[in-house]
């Protein structure tokens, strides 16, 4: 699977707009330390420590992601700012604490429901911090049985979800649909760029990476035909 996923960084995450939600808070970065839940290979806590100066903690459970991720932060000359730690990330959530602000992004309902998601992240995240979501949402109210989605609600009753336990809905940013599928296009072309390159050395692999691929792209087609992305910004209260 890391060879699969070679040359794919960002890993489904959005970390220029992400980085813009948070420089439009305008916080004093000297102070700031940031948690990356299911940080991937770094992406968004680079950028966010290259361009708005944050402390940033990273936590994912797979190991080759993470050295990648420190490689990264070498690169972009950031490395005193990041901390890339090996966990799995509901365990992590056990006992870490405040944050000034959490991130959860592309993870879906790894945590479970959206209540119990925000009731975990809350717990990371100081009284006036800010917890920042990225996941899909439902275009209409009917999702296809077994599709992997049935948590998501559509947007307004995902906004709705969101303040339940009292915060404040600071900013909710819809993400285009010709992003999303350009995005998507690229993840499917690379992996199939990839496969050839694994297949040279590993020809016995071809099965279960043309499976891979195979599920892979239906699911960027549900996606195409059923979901939108956006990214939702909580003041924690």
């Amino acid at each position: 699977m890391p060879a699969l996923l070679q040359n794919m960084w960002s890993l489904g995450s959005s970390p220029k707009r992400i980085t813009g939600v948070l420089s439009a808070l305008r916080l004093d970065h000297s102070g700031i330390h940031l948690l990356d839940l299911g940080c991937g290979k770094g992406a968004v806590c680079i950028r966010i420590a290259q361009e708005l100066g944050f402390k940033v903690t990273g936590v994912d459970i797979n190991p080759h992601f993470l050295d990648d991720a420190r490689l990264k932060a070498r690169e972009h000359s950031v490395s005193d700012k990041c901390t890339f730690i090996q966990e799995d990330i509901r365990i992590f959530s056990e006992s870490a604490q405040d944050f000034d602000i959490v991130i959860l992004a592309s993870l879906g309902a790894l945590l479970g429901t959206r209540t119990q998601t925000l009731e975990i992240l809350r717990k990371l995240t100081q009284s006036g911090g800010y917890i920042l979501i990225e996941d899909w949402f439902l275009k209409s109210t009917h999702v296809p049985a077994g599709s992997g989605h049935e948590t998501c609600k559509t947007l307004e009753i995902t906004g709705l979800e969101l303040s339940a336990l009292g915060d404040r809905l600071v900013q909710m940013e819809t993400i285009p649909e010709d992003e999303v599928n350009a995005i998507n296009d690229l993840y499917i072309h690379t992996l199939k760029h990839n496969k050839e390159e694994i297949l040279r050395v590993h020809p016995e692999y071809e099965q279960m990476i043309n499976d891979f691929i195979r599920s892979q792209e239906e699911e960027c087609k549900y996606v195409e035909q059923n979901l939108g992305r956006a990214i939702w910004l909580l003041e924690r209260m």
